[in-house]
C-alpha cells in the first residue's frame, strides 16, 4: 500500500474570532497582540466595549480556547480604552496591560493564577500620572518596566526589580533622566545586549532615543543635526536588532518607510518602499512598520491605503532584500485590512502576520518552513555532502525546494579525505513516499585536493504536492555520503 503523507502548505490563513472562527470572541475594536507564553499561542485584543479577550491555542492538545480577561473575566480590571500589551517574564508570568478611560495602567497578569495590580496614580505601585497613551513593556536584566506618555509629553518608567521604582525618561520640566524633548507618540522600548532604549517622537516629528547603558545618552534619529538626514516621521517608530545592527523604522507624509541603522561603527539610512527603495515595487505605507526578525531574515511589514500587507525583508544568507504581499491575493486570501499587521514567530519554523479587517474579525496570514532532517557522512573516499542549495527555474536563489515547480539543487560536496579524488560523478536517487519508482539523477563532480570542495548541480523535475520524498547522494564506489528528506 502506497505511504501517504499531508499536503505540505507554505502559506496558510485562519480565521481567529467571530463566527466560522477558530474561537467565538466577539469582533475587535483594535489592533491584535500576539505572544508566546510556554507552549501557547495568544492573540489578544480590545472588543468595542473595552473587553479584552484573548483567543489562544494550547499546542500540547493543538485546541483553541478562549478568555476574556478584564471587567468581570478572569480579573476585575476596569474595562480598557487602549492596548492591550502582552509580555512574558521568564515564561512564568504572562502580563496583559493596558490603560483606561482615566488614564490609569492596569495589569492583569497570571503566574498559576490571576492576578491584578494598578500601575500609575493614587492607589497604584507607583505615583506616576495619568497617561495619555497606551502603555508599552520591556524585560531589562531582572527588571520590568512599563511605559508610557502623558498629556504633557513626558514619558514615564514604572519599573520592578523586587520593589517598584520611577522614573522620567525625557527632560519636559527638567526633571528627566535624560534631556530629550516633549513626546507626542511613542515610546517604543527595546534592548540591545546591555543597553535599553525608550523611543518616541515629538511633535515636530524627529525621533529620539533616550538610552540606557550604565548611565543615560539621548540621541536624535533623524531630521537636521540627527544621526541620519531621515525626513520627518508621520508615524511612530519601531525599533529592531539584527545582529550587530540596530534599526530605527518610521513612516514619513508620503508613505515611504525608512531605516535609520546602525552596525557598530556608523549611522546610515535607507528606504525600503516607493520606486528608489530597496523593495521598489512596494506601494506607499498608510500604516507605520512592524519589523520582526525570522531565522536569518529581517522583515518589515505594513499596511497600504488598499489593505494590502505588505513585507520588504532582507536575506541575510544571500546578503538580498525582497518584497512579498501577504494578503488580498498575495500569498494567502485573506480580506484587506483595516489595522496592524502584527508580525511574530514561533519556534523557527512559523512566522505570523496577524491584522484586523473592517468587520473586526481578526486574520492571521502564516508561514510555515517545511519539515526536513538532513544526516551527512564521511565515508568510502572521503567525500561527503557538506550542504545543499536551491535555485528556481529562472536561476534566482530560493529558500527551498518547492513542489510543483522545476528546480535546480546545488550539492556542495567536500573531500574529507586525506588524497585528492579524481573528477567523478555524483549520483542523486530521489524516492517518493507513494512507491514509485525512484528517479536517479547525476551531475558531474571535478577532481577535489584534500579539504576541498565544489558544487555539483542537479536538475531536478517537478515534484508534486502531498508526498514526503527522500534525497540519497552516493558517490562513484556508490557508497551513501549524504541524505535529504523534504515533506512537501
Amino acid at each position: 500500500m502506497p505511504a501517504t503523507a499531508p499536503v505540505y502548505k507554505p502559506w496558510n490563513l485562519q480565521q481567529i474570532n467571530a463566527s466560522g472562527g477558530l474561537t467565538v470572541g466577539p469582533a475587535a475594536a483594535a489592533n491584535p497582540f500576539a505572544s508566546i507564553f510556554d507552549a501557547q499561542q495568544h492573540i489578544a485584543y480590545r472588543d468595542p466595549k473595552g473587553m479584552i479577550f484573548d483567543s489562544w491555542l494550547d499546542g500540547a492538545t493543538g485546541k483553541w480556547n478562549l478568555q476574556h480577561i478584564n471587567a468581570g473575566g478572569v480579573t476585575n480590571g476596569p474595562v480598557a480604552a487602549g492596548g492591550p500589551f502582552i509580555w512574558v517574564v521568564s515564561q512564568k508570568q504572562q502580563h496583559f496591560t493596558y490603560r483606561d478611560i482615566a488614564g490609569t495602567i492596569w495589569d492583569s497578569w497570571y503566574d498559576g493564577h490571576w492576578n491584578l495590580q494598578q500601575i500609575n496614580r493614587v492607589g497604584g505601585v507607583t505615583s506616576a500620572p495619568a497617561a495619555a497613551g497606551d502603555p508599552a513593556a520591556s524585560i531589562f536584566g531582572s527588571q520590568q518596566h512599563i511605559g508610557y506618555r502623558d498629556a504633557e509629553g513626558k514619558i514615564w518608567d514604572s519599573w520592578y526589580d523586587g520593589h517598584w521604582s520611577l522614573q522620567q525618561i525625557n527632560g519636559v520640566g527638567g526633571t528627566g533622566v535624560t534631556k530629550g524633548p516633549a513626546a507626542s507618540g511613542g515610546p517604543f522600548i527595546w534592548t540591545v545586549g546591555s543597553q535599553q532604549h525608550f523611543t518616541y517622537r515629538d511633535e515636530k516629528e524627529t525621533i529620539w532615543d533616550s538610552w540606557y547603558d550604565g548611565h543615560w545618552n539621548l540621541q536624535q534619529i533623524n531630521g537636521a543635526g540627527g544621526l541620519t538626514v531621515g525626513p520627518p516621521a508621520k508615524g511612530d517608530p519601531f525599533a529592531a536588532a539584527f545582529g550587530s545592527q540596530q534599526h530605527v523604522f518610521y513612516r514619513d507624509a508620503a508613505g515611504t518607510i525608512w531605516d535609520s541603522w546602525y552596525d557598530g561603527h556608523g549611522w546610515s539610512l535607507q528606504h525600503l518602499n516607493t520606486p528608489s527603495g530597496v523593495t521598489p515595487q512596494a506601494p506607499p505605507a498608510a500604516g507605520d512598520p512592524f519589523a520582526s526578525i525570522y531565522s536569518r531574515q529581517m522583515h518589515v511589514a505594513y499596511r497600504d491605503a488598499l489593505g494590502a500587507i505588505w513585507d520588504s525583508w532582507y536575506d541575510f544568507s544571500l546578503s538580498r532584500w525582497n518584497i512579498q504581499r501577504i494578503n488580498a491575493s498575495g500569498l494567502t486570501a485573506g480580506p484587506a485590512a483595516a489595522g496592524g499587521p502584527f508580525v511574530w514567530t514561533v519556534g523557527t519554523e512559523q512566522q505570523h502576520f496577524t491584522y484586523r479587517d473592517q468587520k473586526g474579525t481578526i486574520w492571521d496570514s502564516w508561514y510555515v518552513a517545511p519539515t526536513q532532517s538532513v544526516t551527512f557522512v564521511e565515508t568510502g573516499i572521503g567525500l561527503y555532502i557538506e550542504s545543499v542549495n536551491f535555485t528556481g527555474p529562472s536561476g534566482n536563489p530560493i529558500p527551498d525546494a518547492i513542489a510543483g515547480q522545476p528546480f535546480k539543487m546545488g550539492a556542495n560536496i567536500v573531500n574529507g579525505g586525506a588524497v585528492k579524488a579524481a573528477a567523478s560523478t555524483l549520483t542523486v536517487v530521489i524516492t517518493a513516499s507513494d512507491n514509485s519508482s525512484p528517479q536517479v539523477l547525476s551531475a558531474a563532480v571535478p577532481l577535489l585536493p584534500p579539504r576541498g570542495g565544489a558544487t555539483a548541480w542537479v536538475s531536478v523535475p517537478a515534484l508534486p504536492a502531498g508526498l514526503g520524498y527522500d534525497f540519497n547522494f552516493y558517490d562513484p564506489g556508490s557508497t551513501g555520503i549524504g541524505h535529504l528528506f523534504y515533506q512537501f
